[in-house]
């Protein structure tokens, strides 16, 4: 028998494991956007940039939001990086919506089994776990996307809370604008008001919660690059030059079709010898000793004995799928951790339709965690798991504060090596290359140029250029193209 007094133990056990596991072992591999927003909350900080760079259109208050929890780790004479405080936001942040959904999924299925097969399965798949102790701004959009639908979902629609907290999502991420849809389906399946009442709920929702967040995206534009940028809808627009998109067919089960599958499971053999260990070891015991206690009771199913119930809140979750999952299919369509945005939903359907097979389910959301913990987190939560990092740190080490670093194009390896090895002056390219040759050896300090810098001076211009074998840096593989060069100093 289910009582709230056991369930309420369950939810603190499992949010207490979820803080301790996050915490312990963040993610050391961070993807490249976080570190970004890290690098423009530091430089705002230091008076080096201006404030209205941390209005980015695709998460516009997100920036802002980790600068003044940035601000407010300093006040408090907590001194850590704005990388470190937007990993600590993100831990509370996923910690919380596992609460959500533990509530969520009971409302839904009334089964304490499903209930904490979903939690476990949600917060130990491998995409949500890695992002939730990195940088980026998934993890606090879905978290106001899960109060939102949950606001509408079973019984009467409760639509203020849930217009703020969708306005708040999109907010923090503009891909939250397709949650209108399972709104506007909770709206329409409210058969207990008249089809007048339902039309007049859902464009009132709709205008009002459009208007909220198109002010406050206007307001955020007058600090854009205008001269980049003419209009606003261009602003909103505007995505990342490395963004794809489907160009055919072959594209779909090689890369949309796995991007799902690394929702629940990660990790390589690579890392697995690299990083093995006691830890790792346990790790896939567990795992091992979970899959086979599965498969045991796959073989006799017991099937819950509480009802699903209504089934509208089914049909809203699919409604906050089916959106997402086609246009998913034609936007960065192998990219997991846009995934995330239907985490949520996936997570609950499994729950939902596994009633027959609970306990087996339960078995095998537990090893997935295991094996997520072994062969994704720990590797993952070592700084040598990541060579642009690790090569960042060793330049940090090699390199004198002083240095002065020429770069063509800022693209994101240059951001892991301005930020892991601060105190660097990092510069445009001047036209002419050589103007950079001529200043080595006139102020002191090492002069040195990244790949860009280099391609542009040896390939642009055919420059033969004085290299410093002792101030040499590069990770060039299949992977990456990084290279930081020192210019030999003139004496």
């Amino acid at each position: 028998m289910i009582t709230p007094r056991i369930l309420n133990s369950r939810i603190f056990i499992l949010v207490a494991a979820i803080l301790l596991l996050y915490s312990l072992f963040p993610t050391s591999t961070h993807y490249w956007d976080g570190v970004l927003f890290s690098l423009y909350i530091e430089n705002v900080q230091k008076g080096l940039l201006p404030a209205g760079i941390l209005f980015h259109p695709n998460h516009l208050l997100y920036s802002p939001l980790g600068f003044l929890s940035y601000k407010a780790f300093l006040a408090f004479g907590v001194s850590i990086r704005a990388l470190t405080a937007l990993q600590i936001l993100n831990i509370v942040f996923s910690a919380l919506s596992a609460w959500i959904l533990f509530g969520f999924a009971k409302r839904l299925a009334r089964s304490s089994l499903i209930t904490v097969l979903c939690t476990v399965l949600f917060a130990f798949g491998a995409t949500w776990w890695r992002f939730s102790t990195d940088a980026n701004s998934y993890i606090l959009t879905v978290l106001l996307l899960l109060l939102t639908i949950r606001s509408v979902a079973t019984g009467h629609p409760r639509l203020f809370p849930a217009a703020v907290s969708h306005i708040a999502a999109m907010l923090f991420h503009e891909l939250a604008v397709f949650a209108y849809i399972p709104v506007l389906a909770a709206i329409a399946l409210d058969k207990q008001r008249s089809a007048a009442r339902r039309f007049g709920l859902c464009c009132g929702y709709v205008i009002s919660t459009a208007v909220c967040t198109a002010a406050i995206y206007f307001a955020a534009y007058q600090y854009s690059d205008h001269a980049a940028y003419p209009s606003l809808l261009s602003w909103v627009l505007s995505r990342s030059a490395a963004s794809q998109t489907t160009h055919g067919w072959k594209q779909f089960p090689a890369g949309y079709l796995l991007s799902y599958a690394k929702l629940f499971v990660g990790g390589k053999l690579s890392l697995i010898r690299d990083f093995f260990s006691v830890a790792e070891g346990v790790a896939f015991a567990i795992c091992a000793m979970c899959i086979g206690f599965a498969a045991y009771l796959f073989r006799r199913p017991v099937a819950e004995s509480a009802s699903a119930g209504d089934t509208k809140p089914i049909l809203v979750l699919w409604a906050w799928l089916a959106p997402y999952a086609i246009f998913f299919a034609w936007w960065e369509p192998s990219s997991a951790f846009y995934k995330l945005f239907v985490w949520p939903p996936v997570v609950l359907l499994i729950g939902i339709y596994s009633r027959r097979h609970a306990r087996a389910m339960l078995a095998v959301a537990v090893g997935i965690a295991a094996w997520n913990f072994g062969a994704f987190m720990f590797p993952h939560s070592h700084a040598s798991a990541d060579p642009v990092l690790a090569l960042a740190q060793q330049v940090n080490r090699e390199l004198p504060p002083n240095a002065t670093v020429y770069y063509q194009v800022f693209d994101p390896d240059d951001w892991y090596l301005e930020y892991f090895a601060p105190g660097r002056r990092w510069v445009k390219l001047p036209g002419d290359p050589r103007a950079v040759s001529r200043l080595t050896g006139t102020t002191g300090a090492p002069v040195c140029m990244e790949t860009t810098a280099l391609e542009q001076s040896e390939k642009g211009y055919g420059l033969q250029l004085n290299l410093d074998p002792a101030r040499s840096w590069d990770l060039v593989n299949r992977q990456h193209n990084v290279r930081l060069e020192c210019l030999q100093e003139k004496h």
